[in-house]
């Protein structure tokens, strides 16, 4: 009788120490999951948050005109926040912004932007990069 008594206390004992080693480790997975997470949570909010604002971005290039002091675009802004341009390229020559007056689009406002630009007859492609990376296009025949 008295070996199957110390038999007992050594596998209660046994059993004890396995939960602990378990309930440790589980422990230690679920702090790591945490902080895990918390920091893909944060970055998973930055895209979704970026992707927001440039859906409520919408512009349009009403028309555009040239004559001998440059380049005129006509463009509304019909979104839910203000644009900016970002980059302007004209048959995929980027235009330094320097030239380009004024760079940003308040919400419900027709702007008139001037670029001071100097082009011969022909047909171009004017391309319009917001800052929030949404593009915009047009030709103009002169």
């Amino acid at each position: 009788m008295k070996v199957s008594v110390r038999y007992s206390i050594s596998e209660i004992i046994s059993a004890l120490l396995l939960t602990i080693i378990v309930l440790s480790a589980i422990g230690i997975l679920c702090i790591f999951m945490s902080n895990y997470f918390t920091e893909r949570k944060s970055v998973l909010y930055l895209i979704y948050s970026s992707n927001a604002e440039k859906l409520k971005e919408r512009i349009a290039i009403v028309y555009v005109h040239y004559n001998d002091t440059g380049l005129y675009l006509c463009i509304y802004n019909y979104g839910y926040v203000n644009a900016e341009i970002g980059s302007l390229y004209i048959n995929n020559t980027l235009i330094n912004k320097e030239l380009i007056t004024p760079l940003s689009l308040p919400v419900n406002k027709l702007t008139i932007v001037y670029v001071n630009v100097q082009l011969s007859e022909g047909v171009y492609y004017i391309k319009i990069i917001s800052s929030r990376g949404n593009t915009y296009a047009t030709f103009i025949k002169i």
